[in-house]
């Protein structure tokens, strides 16, 4: 039956999952870059640097994800656990380092997407940021 004695606990650090992850993304960026004939390497630079910086943003949101499970494991529902209005409990400090980390991300978006503009730019790292707090 149910032993409620029992306890797992691990952690899951970043490379296990983030190593073949750009692995992964690697190669299908080699593939891709052979496959299309008009592609130049700096075009290939900027979305293999936009990649890093992605793995990057994943590994300082992310990881180390803490698992618990049995006696030791988290008896708060996780829908309690959720800040639905971020703005009122914000803290400065978390808020201007993730300003700081998703500005490259504005600055990669008109590379990547001609399309998009200096205003819309700000207006989706700014969404970006809010979304985190």
């Amino acid at each position: 039956m149910y032993n409620k004695d029992y306890s797992v606990m691990f952690t899951i650090e970043s490379g296990v999952v983030l190593i073949p992850l750009a692995i992964l993304g690697l190669i299908t960026l080699l593939v891709w870059s052979f496959r299309k004939k008009h592609v130049k390497v700096p075009q290939t630079l900027l979305l293999l640097s936009f990649g890093i910086y992605v793995l990057g943003v994943l590994h300082f949101v992310f990881f180390p994800i803490d698992v618990n499970l049995g006696k030791y494991a988290n008896q708060v529902p996780w829908w309690r656990t959720i800040n639905f209005i971020p703005i009122l409990t914000i803290d400065v400090y978390s808020f201007v380092l993730n300003v700081v980390m998703f500005l490259p991300f504005g600055c990669y978006l008109p590379f990547l997407k001609p399309s998009i503009t200096k205003k819309k730019s700000s207006y989706e790292v700014f969404n970006s940021v809010l979304s985190l707090n």
